[in-house]
């Protein structure tokens, strides 16, 4: 695991507020996990994650965002698309695989949208 997940599930893990996981589970519908974690200090966390490791090029960009998608909590989905928006000169075609892989393998439903809340989704 790299250095960046590490952090995102540490600070995760630290502000997870285990009342708060099971209700939020049912509000959304879903049986993916949850730590509890409201989205301003999400947000914070992916902030901190760019900050203190930024990417470098496409490949760790996709390995970054994967490495967090592929975590099972809902909050580390949420996160990996916080990246994927503050790193947005990898917003390219090339790196479309990492976006499919978004969209595959859970219904839509149960996941978080890319771009769902985003100034750039109509670009």
């Amino acid at each position: 695991m790299n250095p960046r997940t590490r952090l995102v599930l540490d600070q995760l893990s630290a502000l997870a507020d285990p009342d708060k996981a099971p209700a939020t589970q049912a509000y959304m519908k879903t049986d993916m996990p949850f730590f509890g974690v409201q989205t301003k200090p999400r947000r914070l966390v992916a902030t901190q994650a760019a900050r203190d490791y930024p990417v470098a090029d496409l490949q760790e960009y996709e390995h970054a965002l994967r490495e967090l998608w592929d975590q099972p909590q809902r909050e580390c989905k949420y996160v990996a698309l916080d990246l994927a928006r503050r790193f947005e000169s990898f917003i390219v075609s090339a790196a479309l695989p990492i976006y499919e892989h978004f969209s595959v393998g859970r219904p839509h439903y149960a996941c978080p949208r890319p771009g769902a809340h985003s100034q750039r989704a109509g670009r």
